[in-house]
């Protein structure tokens, strides 16, 4: 944002001038100490997980699907997803009935709604998920310099 003082003089119909004053001094808006301190945690988480994620050829897609359904029981429902991801319906589908094809979970149609799908993982795709989460931590904590708590 830029701000700097200068003088506009404006000749008025009834030949008198008028002096306008605008103000155009320079500002830098910083942000606050905390939430420059959050905003550099919630980056480095961000990156932290990507790289594992990449490593591990999971999408964040197919991950938010993995780690809700880990924590979920029976499982999870795509419209979950869907509003944690903001993700459409079908690319929530797609990714789903990939990890599906892939032996990593099973879709199932919802019992207490017929319409609506649920995904749950199998065994391989609990084991893969921890994986996953085990890494992140050991990422997390590596990058802290910290030790296992």
């Amino acid at each position: 944002m830029i701000d700097m003082e200068c003088l506009l003089y404006e000749l008025c119909g009834d030949g008198k001038r008028r002096i306008l004053l605008l103000s155009m001094k320079k500002r830098t808006l910083k942000p606050q100490p905390m939430a420059y301190m959050a905003q550099e945690f919630l980056d480095l988480l961000f990156w932290k997980l990507h790289g594992i994620l990449d490593r591990e050829g999971v999408s964040m897609l197919h991950w938010a699907i993995m780690q809700r359904a880990f924590l979920a029981h029976p499982g999870v429902g795509y419209s979950v997803v869907m509003k944690a991801t903001g993700e459409s319906k079908d690319n929530v589908k797609r990714a789903a009935e990939f990890l599906e094809e892939s032996g990593l979970g099973t879709v199932n149609v919802n019992p207490k709604d017929r319409r609506a799908r649920i995904f749950s993982l199998s065994k391989r795709g609990k084991d893969r998920t921890l994986r996953v989460q085990q890494a992140f931590e050991a990422e997390l904590l590596n990058s802290m310099g910290a030790r296992e708590i």
